[in-house]
């Protein structure tokens, strides 16, 4: 498993987090810690590129519920974007009933537009 992050210049500054292959309970830790690290770095929208990952489990989906929760009530609606589910993190989603709460989008282009920055 592996993180990539990045600051986006904006205005809005924009955190950009790229998983790689699973998050599970460590994963889910390290996630957290990339997070706080974009926000610290003054990013006030997230985009997590999730393309390449091919599971999350509960404790990976209790971070992102919990985070995103949190960022919507600070930062306000879509601040959190979840960017390409690959399809068995998507069927996961839709069986969990967490489509219509987090801002899924189809590409990074479209993330990128959906923040201002494109």
């Amino acid at each position: 498993m592996s993180f990539e992050v990045e600051v986006l210049e904006g205005p809005p500054k924009v955190g950009v987090v790229r998983a790689v292959g699973y998050i599970e309970a460590v994963q889910s830790r390290i996630l957290r810690e990339k997070l706080n690290e974009l926000e610290k770095k003054g990013a006030r929208r997230i985009i997590i590129d999730l393309r390449d990952v091919l599971f999350i489990s509960s404790s990976g989906f209790s971070l992102l519920v919990n985070y995103v929760t949190r960022k919507k009530e600070e930062w306000g609606a879509d601040c959190v974007l979840l960017v390409a589910p690959a399809p068995p993190v998507m069927q996961t989603i839709r069986v969990l009933g967490l489509e219509s709460f987090f801002s899924i989008l189809p590409d990074m282009e479209t993330a990128l537009k959906k923040v201002g920055l494109k």
